[in-house]
């Protein structure tokens, strides 16, 4: 799941980079602050990306460690979290609004230190 997720942190990263055109720095007062602007929303889309791909399987991971807990065997708690996933369907694994407007900020500014640094 972090092998997953990190390819589509790094590629929507580089992606919306290019797409925002701010791969290099301008001596420009007005150019260094669209860098900024630039890296600090792609950086913060790359994090909600990443999210987005790797939450789904961090949740069934919770839900199967759960049942474990309880004393189930595999096949019952594979079968258990299958129902709940059915039961509540697919917004189940959907991470929620909150944890993805937390993430924003955090990633871009990470990613902001990073190039900044580099």
């Amino acid at each position: 799941r972090d092998t997953l997720g990190g390819a589509v942190f790094f590629a929507s990263f580089e992606n919306g980079r290019k797409w925002l055109r701010c791969s290099e720095q301008s001596s420009t007062r007005l150019g260094q602050v669209a860098w900024i602007g630039g890296i600090f929303t792609a950086g913060g889309v790359a994090g909600v990306m990443y999210k987005c791909v790797a939450e789904p399987f961090d949740v069934a991971v919770r839900r199967m460690a759960v049942c474990l807990e309880w004393g189930m065997s595999w096949e019952l708690a594979a079968r258990t979290t299958r129902r709940r996933l059915a039961a509540g369907g697919v917004t189940m694994l959907v991470p929620s609004m909150s944890l993805l407007v937390t993430t924003f900020p955090s990633s871009a500014l990470g990613l902001l230190v990073y190039e900044y640094l580099r």
